[in-house]
């Protein structure tokens, strides 16, 4: 991470012709030079402080802000966080986006939704394609879709039937937050201050308030893999038949990001669990008896997904992407769907421009997110028993999503 974020490897795509290529050495250099000068700022603002104020001094207002937030009860912080998210996502939403889908992906569904809001599963056969389709949809034999997994879809959709579609993703962050700072509670229950100050941050965060407030599907994936870590972390210290509701979140969360639901999901469970293997009385009927719970229960919701592939993309292992822009849409180094050569160096570049550019947005603050997070796991001898589980819930996804074409 500190040499991800250190050094421009998204300049090696520099020799790619692609377009998208050029964005991103563009947007990412300018995302540099803004977190360099913004170091330096701050610096400078820290060395005067240094000057003016003691460290006794500094120690005993940070003291007393951390007294403060740690004298919350768990579940009235959580709520608060919640409220304070789910209205900034619905101001944003309201204000900057009209209460309206942003991005194409979010447009597509919103057109799916309503007609699910209706009992249709899809749009009517035999649309003129030529009017109708746009990017990321297309008419099948079973009528007009968009290419993307139902569970997203089917939230807009309840919104649509309520008439009040506009608050499905301030309330999906709401809940985001809520769970996630009541997981934070549990991992970090030796260290409270930890776990309220980055709930706080993540409660705040520009990134994922403008990312929710333009209805994407990411929030749907965030709220359920909250839920299914709180519940996992529950069945881990409490009974097994909490594992039941972890289950349920993670097959949901498969119906709704494929690949977000089975890597973040398998550490919010398995990985959860296996922290809590060691030292009991019966390790392996305590394991298998969660592993079993939550798999059974997440299964249901893997069928439902298999066959709604079988239904408009001929086989159940067959996703909307695949059928929409061919077997090159898959993971691994080949040729892109658009024809552009994705190898290792364009891996290794555009992951250095996604992290680079996470770095500032994440926050929106004058040092890189990733370059601290990453000093913090190599300085550390000792990394704590919930700081290994958020750094592997974080992690995760790096590799595969390095392994996979689409940048943007």
């Amino acid at each position: 991470l500190v040499l991800i974020a250190a050094i421009p490897f998204w300049r090696l795509l520099s020799s790619s012709s692609a377009p998208v290529a050029q964005e991103a050495i563009r947007l990412t250099d300018s995302y540099a030079i803004l977190l360099a000068q913004g170091t330096a700022a701050l610096m400078v603002v820290a060395a005067i402080m240094a000057i003016l104020a003691s460290p006794e001094t500094l120690a005993r207002s940070a003291s007393s802000v951390g007294e403060w937030l740690c004298s919350w009860p768990s579940l009235r912080y959580a709520m608060v966080l919640a409220a304070v998210s789910g209205t900034l996502t619905g101001v944003i939403s309201s204000y900057v986006w009209e209460a309206k889908p942003a991005l194409i992906d979010a447009m597509a569904q919103f057109v799916h939704a309503r007609y699910l809001a209706e009992g249709l599963l899809a749009g009517p056969a035999g649309l003129p394609y030529e009017f109708w389709v746009v990017s990321n949809t297309f008419v099948t034999e079973n009528g007009w879709i968009s290419q993307y997994p139902p569970g997203h879809i089917a939230a807009l959709a309840i919104g649509f039937g309520l008439g009040m579609v506009w608050v499905v993703c301030p309330l999906l962050m709401a809940v985001t937050v809520a769970f996630t700072s009541l997981t934070a509670d549990r991992l970090f229950s030796d260290d409270l201050v930890v776990a309220r100050v980055g709930a706080l941050l993540f409660a705040v965060s520009p990134f994922l308030a403008l990312l929710a407030a333009a209805h994407m599907s990411h929030v749907t994936a965030a709220a359920l893999i909250a839920v299914a870590g709180y519940c996992a972390l529950r069945a881990r210290d409490e009974h097994w038949t909490w594992a039941i509701a972890a289950g349920l979140a993670v097959g949901a969360a498969f119906a709704t990001r494929p690949l977000s639901g089975i890597a973040l999901g398998s550490v919010m469970t398995v990985g959860v669990w296996a922290t809590g293997f060691a030292g009991r009385e019966h390790p392996w009927r305590y394991l298998v008896t969660r592993l079993t719970a939550s798999f059974v229960a997440a299964l249901p919701l893997v069928f439902v997904v298999a066959a709604y592939n079988a239904r408009f993309f001929d086989s159940p292992l067959n996703f909307g992407y695949t059928a929409s822009f061919g077997p090159s849409h898959g993971f691994g180094f080949h040729t892109d769907p658009l024809g552009n050569p994705f190898g290792p160096r364009e891996g290794l570049a555009f992951t250095s421009s996604d992290l680079a550019a996470l770095g500032y947005h994440l926050l929106r603050t004058p040092v890189s997110v990733v370059l601290v997070a990453g000093l913090f796991l190599a300085l550390t001898r000792r990394l704590p028993l919930g700081t290994r589980v958020v750094a592997a819930w974080a992690l995760v996804l790096i590799v595969p999503l390095g392994l996979y074409w689409h940048h943007d």
